[in-house]
C-alpha cells in the first residue's frame, strides 16, 4: 500500500496479480458529497481525512445516539450508494476504536462506558 509499482512489479508478474489504477478525482467527489451531507446533520464536524470525519454529537440525547447514527448510515447509503461505518465514543481515539468494531458488525458501534 502506497508503494511505487516498480518495487513490487516482479511479484505482480510472478503471481499474475491484477493491478488497477485509482480514480482519485471520483474518490474526492464522493468524499465531498458525504462530508457535505454529514456536516448538514450536526452543528460541528471536523474532517480528519478524505474518508474520515469526527462529528460532535453532544446535542443528541444519549438514548437517541444509536438511532441517529443508524439513520445517518442509512441516508448516506440511500442518497449516495456508499456504505459507511460509524464509531461513537467520548474521545476521538476511542471513536476510532469503536469504528473498527463497527466494521465487523452492523456498521454502528457505541463505545461509552465507565
Amino acid at each position: 500500500m502506497g508503494e511505487p509499482y516498480f518495487k513490487f512489479k516482479s511479484l505482480v508478474e510472478k503471481f499474475n496479480i491484477a493491478v488497477f489504477s485509482s480514480n482519485y478525482t471520483l474518490y474526492q467527489d464522493f468524499s465531498t458529497r458525504i462530508m457535505s451531507f454529514l456536516k448538514s446533520q450536526v452543528p460541528q464536524m471536523e474532517v480528519y481525512s478524505i474518508d474520515e470525519a469526527f462529528l460532535n454529537l453532544t446535542d443528541i440525547p444519549e438514548a437517541q445516539v444509536i438511532t441517529f447514527c443508524q439513520r445517518l448510515k442509512s441516508q448516506v447509503w440511500h442518497q449516495l450508494g456508499i456504505p459507511i461505518s460509524i464509531g461513537v465514543s467520548l474521545t476521538k481515539t476511542l471513536a476510532k476504536v469503536a469504528n473498527n468494531y463497527s466494521k465487523k458488525g452492523e456498521g454502528v458501534f457505541i463505545l461509552i462506558g465507565y
